[in-house]
């Protein structure tokens, strides 16, 4: 959908603001759908209203779209009027001022023009018919003007009847209460409902066909809720199959939000969908006969937690789309932690945030967004939806459990049947629970793009029994266009054992510096273990005890194999993939490579000091500029590598133990395969190290093994003349000579080993000379451990 111009906003804010001038208290509305062949309805709306300021002499614009007004009564009699095909419009024939009410009732009738998007409108297909009351494609999104006359906006709110005239053979299902059926003896039928609540015009809704009712009555927290399934004869068995996990949603979304406050919980069965209209829910056919799969179970949650989030209280303006939709796509999220428990709910956050949101988002929208004020041609986009659930996800962990769930259930009681903008939203939840949001809100709801977190720096120290334990941790951003403040994190440490330690801090600003007291030395420590906050990294920590292939969702590994193990052995390893660059200053990068802009990774553990070796394949991929490695790859890959450092204050290298393996030297993608997969960080690079003093088909080939080592190396190969003072030199990564040995070959051939046990961990560059000075032989990395 193209952006609104200035003309459209200003119809739009106009539309809104027809509630500030006439409160409609409610809607008659008759439709005869009894042509089903001609796909025509004949309607009249009675419309009751009253002023909201004195001295009104005529009505507000009334919205209906292309059908034709046959004539309005009102006020004792016919009405003039003026219809272009979008608004009605009349004047009153006396002054109305605040007090007066009236009524007027519109005959209208034609065929009913669909939404240009697919999504919305009252529509015929085959043996049924039946509205969606958001018109996607439509501007504006509300489609009650589709199929009846009225304010059709989100904040105008009013009660409902529903007399629904159908052929026989077919029957009409509304919202709200049952009145009853009359046949009328021409072969047709009228079922009548009654809507008490107020409610904006597009949650009203019909479908009319050959259905049948699957009844059941749900138990809940706060007492008995009727439930309708209501579709085909011949589906209703695979339907309420598809529907088993009702019960626990009803239950969950009352648990999280509150009281259902609706007369009945209702499903029918539509060809298209899903629409939330209240206890009517439109709901798609094909996904409802397909068993209670993960993505049934999904949908059916979102459009019942509309019935708080949309139905109950509502947005001011599509530019706030993700009160609604990003809290119902949430609401069915905790309905899995309901259901399936809490590992089955991480997944599904996980799932999301990775999936939908950092990689889809800002590609199906165009951009990276924020939540509040969004384009209103992105309204009904991934952002809304998708990251809207994830940050009403990171709301829960800033407020914590018990005040999300009080403060939000209090906040729907509070605003029961209005409509609110991100400010009231932010205003009433940091009044209810104490907690200031103005940090979340301008982390991840006035701004697009994300935050991360790496653990820069860790000192211990024991004291007595425990030990006290410095961390720095360096906030990194994605899209983002400051640091977040006031971030609630967890921090959990692990010993050698597995034992584990959480403590919650607020990291703050680019750096943050935390102390604690830990019950034991830490081996490995982990930010965010427990996902209570969405961010710009997905993380994996996994418990392995035998050689075997290991888990990689979330981290954008291929595959992660322990090669090697001992039997009495066990490891745990925790991976992060940032979503955010690596530090490429100087400091980290002296070699001036060009670092990925987007993306790298972090392997930590508890693992075995002897016997144990791990390999894994990684892929890169760069072939749209959608795909994280584009900035190295888009011109070639010829000179893609892949670097490596052992802590964040260490510089980054190329990894000496991987391999290349290109797809194409022009379409971007590859696979890198990591040989020997050591505990540190990894990044892709493009570029080269200042490693060899003469060309390289100068030098010779010499075998150094094993790399890496524990301290003893083997050097062995065969020179091209006779070195007799030749020599070996070990350079730390800054450049520096560290250590020196003569080499004693035997005529032309060297074998022998170097003990550099004295050496610390850590990466070096071995480089062979000659009496002359001149290196002999090409130079090697190796890595002692």
């Amino acid at each position: 959908m193209i952006p609104l111009t200035e003309s459209e906003i200003i119809a739009m804010t106009e539309s809104a603001e027809r509630s500030d001038t006439i409160d409609i208290l409610n809607y008659n509305i008759t439709i005869d759908a009894t042509d089903f062949s001609g796909q025509t309805i004949k309607g009249s709306c009675e419309i009751t209203f009253t002023p909201k300021m004195d001295g009104l002499t005529k009505m507000q614009p009334l919205d209906l779209l292309e059908l034709q007004v046959d004539s309005i009564e009102g006020f004792g009699g016919l009405v003039d009027f003026d219809f272009d095909g979008l608004f009605i419009n009349f004047d009153f024939p006396q002054t109305m001022n605040i007090g007066d009410t009236s009524t007027i009732k519109i005959y209208y009738q034609g065929h009913p023009i669909p939404a240009s998007g697919g999504f919305g409108g009252f529509v015929f297909e085959g043996a049924i018919a039946y509205n969606l009351g958001i018109g996607l494609g439509e501007s504006p999104y509300n489609f009650g003007r589709g199929w009846f006359p009225c304010f059709d906006n989100f904040v105008e709110r009013a009660t409902y009847d529903l007399n629904i005239i159908s052929p026989d053979g077919k029957r009409a299902y509304g919202i709200g209460t049952f009145l009853g059926e009359t046949d009328l003896g021409n072969g047709s039928n009228l079922r009548q409902y009654r809507f008490n609540q107020p409610l904006p015009t597009y949650l009203v809704g019909v479908a009319i066909g050959p259905y049948a009712i699957v009844h059941d009555t749900h138990t809940g927290t706060f007492g008995d809720i009727p439930v309708e399934l209501i579709g085909h004869p011949n589906d209703t068995s695979q339907i309420k199959n598809s529907f088993e996990q009702l019960g626990n949603t009803i239950d969950a979304l009352e648990y999280w939000f509150g009281p259902y406050h609706w007369d009945r919980v209702g499903y029918v069965m539509t060809n298209v969908g899903a629409m939330e209209h209240c206890t009517n829910i439109a709901y798609p056919v094909s996904i409802a006969t397909n068993g209670p799969t993960p993505g049934q179970n999904r949908l059916a949650a979102h459009e019942l937690a509309h019935h708080w989030w949309g139905n109950m209280l509502t947005l001011s303006s599509p530019a706030n789309m993700w009160i609604k939709e990003g809290n119902a796509e949430y609401g069915a999220h905790l309905m899995t932690e309901y259901t399936f428990g809490q590992e089955y709910f991480v997944d599904v956050v996980k799932d999301n945030h990775l999936n939908n949101v950092l990689v889809s988002a800002h590609v199906d929208d165009g951009a990276f967004l924020p939540l509040s004020g969004i384009p209103y041609q992105n309204t009904y986009g991934t952002h809304t939806y998708r990251k809207g659930a994830s940050m009403m996800h990171n709301l829960r962990g800033y407020l914590g459990d018990d005040k999300f769930r009080s403060g939000m259930s209090a906040m729907l009681q509070h605003f029961k049947y209005q409509s609110i903008n991100a400010e009231d939203f932010r205003d009433y939840l940091s009044d209810e629970t104490g907690v200031d949001l103005n940090p979340f809100f301008d982390a991840w709801i006035y701004n697009p793009g994300y935050s991360n977190f790496e653990i820069n720096e860790i000192s211990v120290n024991q004291s007595g029994g425990n030990y006290n334990v410095e961390v720095e941790i360096q906030q990194k951003l994605r899209a983002a266009p400051a640091f977040h403040e006031q971030v609630p994190l967890e921090i959990t440490f692990f010993d050698e054992n597995w034992n584990e330690y959480t403590e919650a801090f607020v990291a703050d600003g680019e750096l943050t510096i935390v102390d604690f007291t830990v019950p034991f030395e830490p081996k490995m420590q982990v930010l965010n273990d427990g996902n209570k906050l969405n961010l710009a990294r997905m993380q994996n920590r996994i418990k392995v005890n035998e050689p075997k292939t290991i888990s990689t969702a979330y981290v954008a590994f291929l595959t992660i194999e322990v090669l090697e193990m001992a039997e009495e052995d066990s490891a745990m390893i925790n991976i992060v993939h940032h979503w955010t660059a690596p530090d490429s200053d100087v400091d980290a990068n002296p070699f001036d490579l060009q670092m990925s802009s987007t993306h790298y990774w972090n392997f930590s553990g508890v693992v075995p000091e002897n016997n144990f070796k791990m390999k894994g394949t990684v892929q890169y991929k760069g072939g749209s500029p959608n795909q994280l490695d584009h900035d190295l790859t888009q011109n070639t890959e010829d000179s893609l590598i892949l670097v490596w450092r052992e802590n964040p204050d260490d510089i980054w290298i190329e990894y000496p133990y991987y391999r290349k393996q290109t797809l194409g030297s022009t379409d971007g993608s590859g696979f890198i395969r990591i040989d020997t997969l050591l505990l540190g960080d990894y990044a892709f690079a493009n570029g080269e190290f200042p490693v060899a003093t003469n060309e390289v088909e100068e030098l010779i080939d010499l075998t150094v093994y094993p790399n890496p080592t524990d301290g003893i190396l083997y050097v062995e190969g065969r020179l091209k003349e006779i070195e007799e003072e030749a020599q070996i030199e070990i350079y730390d990564l800054t450049g520096k000579l560290i250590y020196t040995d003569k080499i004693q070959p035997n005529d032309r051939f060297i074998n022998q080993y170097f003990d550099l046990g004295s050496l610390s961990g850590g990466s070096y560059f071995v480089k062979f000379r000659g009496a002359d000075g001149d290196e002999f032989a090409k130079p090697q990395k190796v890595m002692i451990f």
